[in-house]
C-alpha cells in the first residue's frame, strides 16, 4: 500500500523485480541463497533479506546486494515503519535501530525475545522465530525449529506486538493450526498460510493466551 509500483518474488537464488506494479519482472541472480520474505523500508528505499551468507541489504530495488557487518546468521527480517529491523537468529529475535544498522554492533538492549535457556536448549523444539512480519509498529513472529526438523515440536502459535517490538504477548485465533509459514499483516489484518489451510483475522478478534 505505501508503495505497490514495487514488487517482488522471492526465492532462494533468484528475486524477481517489478518497478511497474507487476506488469513486467527483471529477474535477478541472489549473492547467496535468502532464507525467506524480504523487507522493504520505503522512506530509505532499502531492502534486506535473511540469507546463510548473513544479513543483506540493497539500495537499488534488489539489482544489487551487499552484506551489512553483523556477525550472527539471520533466519527471518522485516522493517517497522521507522525503518528499525527486526530480525531472528539462533534463539533470538532482535530489534536494532536504523542508526545502527551501518555499526554491525548488537546490543544486549536490542534482544527482545529468547528460545530456551540458551542456544543449545531451544524450547519446545524450537529454535528461531521465523516468518517475522511487520507492519507500521506492529509485528508477528511465529516459534519455528529454523533448520533443525525436530521430531518434538510443538506449534506454539504467534506472537504480537503493537509498539514496535517493545513487548509481545502470546495470542491465538480460531484456527485449525498454531503454525504458519506465510503471513500477511496490512491495516491491522492478519493473513495465514500454511500446510494447505488460509485464513484471515482482525486485531479486534485476538485473544489473549493463557
Amino acid at each position: 500500500p505505501k508503495d505497490t509500483a514495487r514488487q517482488w518474488i522471492v526465492m532462494s537464488e533468484r528475486l524477481c523485480v517489478s518497478t511497474d506494479g507487476g506488469a513486467s519482472f527483471q529477474v535477478v541472480a541472489l549473492p547467496v541463497p535468502f532464507r525467506g520474505n524480504v523487507g522493504y523500508d520505503p522512506a530509505r528505499r532499502a531492502l534486506y533479506g535473511a540469507t546463510k551468507g548473513g544479513l543483506q541489504r540493497s539500495l537499488d530495488l534488489g539489482l544489487t546486494w551487499s552484506r551489512l557487518p553483523f556477525d550472527f546468521v539471520p533466519y527471518a527480517v522485516d522493517v517497522l515503519g521507522n525503518g528499525d529491523l527486526v530480525v531472528s537468529d539462533d534463539g533470538r529475535l532482535m530489534v536494532i535501530p536504523s542508526a545502527k544498522i551501518e555499526s554491525g554492533l548488537l546490543e544486549t538492549s536490542m534482544i527482545r525475545l529468547t528460545l530456551g535457556a540458551d542456544l543449545a536448549a531451544a524450547a519446545c523444539g524450537q529454535r528461531t522465530f521465523r516468518p517475522v512480519v511487520c507492519d507500521g509498529q506492529n509485528v508477528v513472529v511465529f516459534p519455528d525449529d529454523g533448520w533443525n526438523h525436530s521430531s518434538c515440536v510443538r506449534e506454539l502459535g504467534p506472537l504480537l506486538s503493537r509498539d514496535g517490538g517493545k513487548t509481545f504477548r502470546w495470542i491465538v485465533y480460531d484456527l485449525p493450526t498454531q503454525n504458519a509459514t506465510g503471513v500477511g499483516l496490512r491495516n491491522g489484518t492478519l493473513i495465514f498460510g500454511g500446510r494447505g489451510i488460509q485464513a484471515s483475522t482482525r486485531f479486534s478478534d485476538v485473544q489473549e493466551a493463557d
